[in-house]
């Protein structure tokens, strides 16, 4: 029950920083169902124009992640103590 409450909350974080429907729904396919941008792309042409368009939605997501990751450290369990003694 903890994890699906952990998983609610890092989706809520995640919503509030990509608020754009398709920017969801590329980071739900990539990082929940594990896709690759072709798969994405052969699974989803109605979404998802070119392999191009894919690409720089990832890159985008990814660097806005990074931008934001103490946002998001403590929702994946790994506080300040922990990333100090990694």
């Amino acid at each position: 029950m903890e994890d699906h409450r952990g998983a609610g909350e890092l989706w809520e974080q995640l919503s509030s920083l990509f608020p754009d429907k398709r920017e969801q729904r590329l980071i739900y396919l990539t990082y929940n169902c594990g896709l690759k941008p072709r798969e994405i792309l052969r699974l989803c042409p109605q979404e998802f124009s070119t392999i191009e368009e894919i690409y720089r939605l990832r890159s985008s997501i990814f660097e806005r992640l990074l931008c934001n990751t103490d946002r998001f450290r403590w929702l994946l369990g790994s506080g300040d103590e922990n990333y100090q003694n990694a």
